[in-house]
């Protein structure tokens, strides 16, 4: 059997307050607050717990999502209707209808993005062109509104499409919390999904989602941050001009001088965008050292490229608990 490994990452704050406390936050507070989220069971013999999503918590993204595309859905149907309009009459109209529809759907997409932070990587895994290509109406760009909300919901729609992920249904997934290095190691199932690193990736969000939400947990742990931890980040062009990546504030000892920056500013995280001299490709080495280094120890939070160029990134497996 082989396990994902990901990383439960405090907030500077909260390191700083239990930094004489090491053990007792790892062993014994992290997990009881998790249970206020979770429902964790002890594995005989091993410091290792295991954990269960219940499903009614799990089933309230699907709720959000599946009203969000009945509203997006009525929502392409009024965009039609102003299409048609523009071509035979060259005349734009924005029935008051549509613009609370839009602005409507588009609050509540913001929202669910929020709440599920892997719907990031939809919209960064996706080109536009893409979706305009995919989607049931021919958007243009002279009826601009719209446009932004269509593009990044048919994103996220076709994320969630080739995840496999059933949204009236609990995932089947096994999942593990291991209190040492504060690991969360979610097993591989091949056999029942075609795409089991997706389907962690939106088990991780569930899990990062309860505990953000929870005023109890976050009044003792913070807010938190779960990555994946990285067997390696490939940059796999050579035509790279810009690169951003995020690093949270380290659980370990700071090394590098970002570390410093982060804790003597108490911010949990730093956002970087790496730019080419007059647009010409970066020197792609250095970046891939840094974020490496970064990536391994669970301290990436995401990664992409303009363009959206291609980033293998290999989460780390590991075969026991």
């Amino acid at each position: 059997m082989q396990y994902l490994v990901f990383k439960l990452n405090l907030q500077p704050a909260k390191l700083i307050e239990y930094k004489n406390e090491k053990d007792y936050l790892i062993n014994i507070l992290i997990p009881s607050m998790l249970e206020n989220v979770v429902s964790l069971t002890k594995i005989p013999n091993k410091n290792v717990y295991k954990i269960d999503l219940e499903a009614a918590d799990i089933n309230d993204f699907g709720l959000i999502y599946n009203n969000l595309l009945l509203e997006t859905e009525k929502l392409v149907s009024y965009y039609k209707d102003i299409l048609e309009q523009y071509k035979e009459k060259k005349e734009i109209f924005y029935s008051k209808e549509f613009l609370n529809l839009n602005s409507n759907c588009s609050t509540k997409r913001r929202k669910l993005e929020k709440k599920y932070p892997v719907l990031q990587e939809a919209l960064d895994k996706y080109s536009d062109l893409l979706i305009d290509q995919e989607i049931d109406v021919n958007l243009e760009s002279k009826i601009g509104t719209g446009i932004v909300h269509l593009r990044k919901f048919y994103k996220i729609k076709k994320y969630i499409n080739e995840a496999e992920i059933q949204l009236d249904e609990p995932l089947d997934i096994s999942a593990y919390y291991r209190p040492k290095d504060e690991r969360i190691l979610i097993e591989i199932n091949s056999d029942k999904v075609e795409n089991p690193i997706r389907q962690a990736q939106f088990y991780i969000s569930y899990i990062e989602s309860f505990i953000n939400n929870s005023d109890k947990v976050v009044s003792k742990l913070g807010k938190v941050n779960i990555n994946p931890v990285y067997e390696s980040i490939v940059l796999s062009d050579d035509s790279y001009t810009e690169i951003s990546f995020s690093l949270v504030y380290p659980n370990g000892n700071p090394s590098l001088d970002r570390h410093n920056i982060l804790k003597a500013s108490d911010a949990k995280e730093a956002q970087f965008t790496i730019y080419g001299t007059d647009d010409q490709p970066l020197k792609k080495e250095a970046i891939e050292d840094i974020v490496n280094a970064e990536a391994k120890k669970g301290y990436l939070k995401n990664i992409f490229s303009k363009k959206g160029k291609k980033i293998t990134a290999t989460i780390k497996r590991v075969d026991t608990l």
